[in-house]
């Protein structure tokens, strides 16, 4: 079995919903189909990178120890996990994204790796240093439509296997390569600012294509695109401003990246086994406004569909806690007892539950 793991940032079900409802979005209309599907809660004062952190290990931050997006440190001195009120005024302290080894509990590519079975990881938070895997890991902080974080990085870490960053640099795209003229040709304005993060999302669907069609397909498939959540967060800024100028020629860029993610997963689950393969959607509308208000807590997307899953089936809510355990379930390896979230038996086929005894075991570290 493969399984196919998308996380979408910002993405929410009410947007979703009435695209579908207008006629696009075909790909994720032809997966609802047939597919299980939930309202997804989380807490909302999860940052992203915590958020997306908990999707992969089955713990909250409590326990993985991942609290956002940066660190703050003084070089081969300390680090300070916490945003630090006074680090403006002290030339010493630098700031980049949290290392994989400051996470403290596993993450999924570790489980299967002790499982013997392979993962590939593409764009995911807080993956750098790339860790030794059964499969391969490339992490988001080495292209260049990427910020460059205060701290030096060594590209050796940038992926694994290491030779993996050189082989990929001529898929990537930056920011300026993106020019109004390929913008129009991929139906997408952006009113002003940056396109890096449209660059970095068309970046990893083309290494993630690459990666399918050219290295054997790993059990489990992770990808990440950010781009929907920087457009909603642009968007709510100019609404709450009322800057009346802007607030349209937002919502229709918002409208086109929904529809450029939607082409991204169509093409992702097309190069799919179709005999024995799950698609599994996530998404975190996690983005503050102007106020700092967080979206609401319970309109993030659990789209779950493919072999062994319930066809047209719902329910009420899940957690950001069930991926970890359901992704583990779906590919016959033991939960943890330690998990903070559950298995959505009710998710899986009568077939396969009646095929499949789940297993489980105290940890995994």
């Amino acid at each position: 079995m493969n399984i196919l793991l998308v996380g979408i940032d910002g993405m929410d079900w009410t947007r979703l919903s009435g695209l579908i409802e207008e006629g696009q979005l075909h790909n994720i209309k032809g997966i609802l189909k047939s597919a299980f599907c939930a309202r997804l809660r989380s807490d909302s004062a999860l940052s992203c990178p915590s958020f997306w952190t908990s999707v992969a290990t089955g713990v909250s931050q409590d326990k993985h120890q991942i609290f956002g997006e940066e660190i703050y440190f003084i070089p081969k001195l300390i680090a300070l996990k916490r945003e630090w009120p006074f680090k403006h005024y002290f030339k010493l302290i630098k700031t980049g994204p949290y290392p994989s080894y400051m996470r403290k509990t596993k993450a999924l590519w570790n489980m299967l790796t002790e499982n013997e079975r392979s993962v590939g990881v593409v764009g995911w938070w807080h993956t750098y240093p790339a860790e030794k895997v059964k499969g391969y890991i490339i992490t988001p902080y080495n292209y260049s439509f990427n910020q460059i974080p205060l701290y030096k990085p060594e590209p050796k870490f940038y992926t694994f296997p290491e030779d993996l960053y050189g082989r990929l640099q001529h898929i990537a795209v930056s920011s300026g390569e993106l020019l109004p003229e390929e913008l129009k040709q991929m139906g997408i304005n952006i009113p002003f600012g940056s396109s890096w993060h449209l660059a970095r999302d068309l970046s990893f669907a083309n290494i993630s294509y690459y990666m399918i069609k050219n290295w054997k397909i790993p059990d489990l498939f992770m990808v990440f695109f950010e781009s929907i959540r920087s457009i909603t967060s642009r968007y709510y800024n100019v609404t709450e401003k009322n800057e009346n100028n802007f607030q349209g020629k937002w919502e229709m860029s918002l409208r086109q990246h929904y529809v450029f993610i939607d082409e991204i997963i169509g093409k992702l689950w097309h190069l799919m086994p179709k005999d024995d393969s799950i698609i599994l959607i996530v998404s975190n509308p996690c983005f503050r406004n102007i106020s700092g208000n967080l979206a609401d807590g319970e309109c993030g997307v659990f789209i779950l569909a493919g072999n062994g899953i319930a066809q047209n089936a719902k329910a009420k809510t899940a957690s950001v806690l069930d991926v970890t355990p359901n992704v583990l379930a779906l590919l016959g390896l033991p939960i943890a007892d330690d998990f903070e979230g559950r298995v959505l038996v009710e998710s899986f086929s009568k077939e396969f539950r009646h095929n499949k005894e789940l297993s489980s075991i105290t940890t995994y570290g």
